[in-house]
């Protein structure tokens, strides 16, 4: 074990230098040929720092030392040294923005969810009220988890439902009973009037296992695929409205992302079922086989009543996404349009005065944690699980951008970019975009990867002279595709842990979800996705495509 620690602690320590390194040459390397090519000094130094800072932070956000978190405070320290980026009272508004609060507010509102125990209920309450077909359990798992990771972080949610999805299958197997008297449809064989049951234990456990195995593959999937419904589902697609409401001026509202994001979610869930259905061999289980959910309304009983403080929860929740939907829903004047200043009536204040109420309301049962509580939510119970980490990584994400914009860095690369891919038309190129980003999340974090590309692609699109949407969407929301690596997302872990996974499974079945997920959001984004996204001054572009 001490051997292993050096190792690791060797490993990080070259990761580091390497990084740091590399920076570095890269910095001389353009200052080099900036000096060669006798471009004007100040302008080109700044571009070069800010490539270089740029260049250095994705170098250990992938080689994951020191933390993320860590990495995302550099810019507050090198690009104020380095003369970029402007003050550095102006460097830290940005690591807490409204996008963060909003961010801050959805977070409160899960965790009130998971205090008084309503995601637990409602859980077991649809998983215990369908039938034991196998594909319709594997539905059900999915159905939930990806419903649970559009308001809850894909982490929490996964927490949740991999334990459970382990814990049936152990009562399945431990019920005391053999597998064969199990609660199983027996059907007729084709060859007689023979009933057809399967009488080898340690086949059944196989075959159980097969199942299982498929299943907790899903639950991570559907954990990303849930994130892309809601514009709160996923750090990345924060990153993305927070970048283009800073790059173009115009701010996308929860309600019009939610028309874009819940198709693709719908599709992708569904494609991502029948292949884990039907592809490799299926699910693995004889034809009739019914799993007992008799195990899953037994505890379903056990919860007891529905407290009054599950009924305050879930209608602050529902109160919150009805905020969201109507605060300016475009085709009327919406709530917000009640106040003096409707303009700063946004997202965060809806979510941020639902979460802080639940404050002051009283709890009247124990905690799901078995302590008392005096209100819903007490700051004691919810500082240590505060999710600092990705505020910095959001944070560090709109700082690089005003360094790119302020530089002039983002142009430079769009058209650095133009001359290579030469006279392609709009599709390939956000094909290209997504393509890389897709690949990038694999291998470290969705919203470092949205960070580092969609300042780039936002110059990309200023230079072909297209709407930045065209190319932004896309990138961002390939940004959510993390299904081929343990590493790739904490839910793809938390199911590896389980026992039931490989790397391999997650390679196999994940590379076709990649492909079909790319394939899906970018038919989206090209049918309506921008169109219902685009905002007022942004309809002009649409000539710009045509031609």
């Amino acid at each position: 074990a001490m051997a292993s620690a050096c190792t690791s602690c060797l490993k990080a320590r070259y990761g580091i230098l390497v990084a740091f390194a590399s920076s570095m040459g890269m910095w001389i390397l353009l200052r080099a040929t900036g000096a060669l090519c006798g471009q004007e000094p100040k302008g080109c130094s700044d571009k070069h720092a800010t490539a270089a800072v740029t260049f250095l932070m994705a170098s250990l956000w992938i080689a994951g030392t020191p933390h993320s978190a860590v990495v995302s405070v550099l810019p507050i320290v090198i690009l104020p040294l380095l003369g970029v980026g402007g003050k550095p009272i102006d460097l830290a508004n940005q690591y807490f923005n409204a996008t963060n609060f909003v961010l801050f507010g959805s977070f409160l509102l899960a965790t009130a969810i998971q205090e008084v125990g309503l995601h637990r209920r409602v859980a077991l309450r649809l998983l215990s009220s369908i039938s034991g077909d196998p594909k319709v359990v594997l539905l059900a798992f999915m159905m939930i988890t990806a419903a649970l990771s559009a308001f809850m972080s894909n982490t929490a949610t996964a927490a949740l439902m991999c334990p459970m999805a382990v814990s049936l299958f152990d009562e399945l197997r431990y019920d005391g009973e053999s597998p064969d008297q199990q609660q199983c449809d027996v059907e007729q064989s084709t060859e007689g009037s023979e009933c057809r049951s399967v009488q080898d234990t340690s086949c059944n456990t196989d075959n159980l296992r097969k199942f299982f195995k498929r299943l907790l593959v899903g639950l991570p999937y559907a954990c990303s695929i849930g994130g892309i419904s809601t514009l709160t589902g996923t750090g990345t697609n924060l990153v993305f409205a927070q970048l283009y409401s800073e790059l173009t001026g115009h701010t996308i509202s929860y309600s019009s992302y939610l028309v874009v994001g819940s198709p693709i979610c719908l599709v992708q869930l569904v494609l991502c079922w029948a292949w884990l259905c039907f592809a490799n061999g299926g699910l693995g289980l004889p034809r009739g086989y019914r799993i007992p959910t008799a195990s899953l309304k037994q505890r379903y009983l056990e919860l007891g009543r529905v407290s009054s403080s599950e009924v305050v929860v879930g209608g602050l929740c529902l109160l919150t996404v009805v905020g969201w939907i109507f605060r300016a829903p475009g085709w009327c004047s919406g709530f917000a349009s009640w106040f003096p200043n409707p303009a700063a009536i946004d997202d965060a204040v809806v979510v941020m005065t639902a979460s802080l109420t639940l404050f002051f309301i009283p709890m009247r049962q124990a905690s799901t944690n078995g302590q008392a509580n005096c209100t819903i939510l007490e700051w004691s119970k919810v500082e240590h699980k505060l999710p600092l980490g990705l505020f910095l990584l959001i944070g560090a994400g709109a700082v690089l951008s005003c360094a790119f914009q302020e530089t002039g860095l983002s142009s430079s690369i769009g058209q650095a970019l133009i001359s290579g891919l030469g006279g392609m038309s709009l599709f390939p190129v956000a094909l290209i975009c997504s393509i890389c980003a897709a690949a990038l999340s694999q291998v470290t974090s969705d919203v470092a990867v949205a960070n580092i590309l969609l300042p780039i692609v936002h110059g990309l699109a200023q230079s072909l002279k297209v709407d930045p949407m065209a190319l932004m969407l896309p990138t961002a929301l390939s940004c959510s595709l993390p299904y081929m690596l343990i590493i790739s997302t904490p839910a793809n872990a938390i199911a590896f842990q389980t026992g039931f996974i490989t790397q391999a499974d997650l390679i196999k079945n994940g590379f076709p979800m990649v492909l079909q997920g790319l394939a899906i959001l970018l038919a989206v984004c090209f049918s309506f996705g921008f169109q219902v996204l685009r905002t007022e001054d942004a309809v002009s572009w649409s000539s710009r495509w045509a031609a």
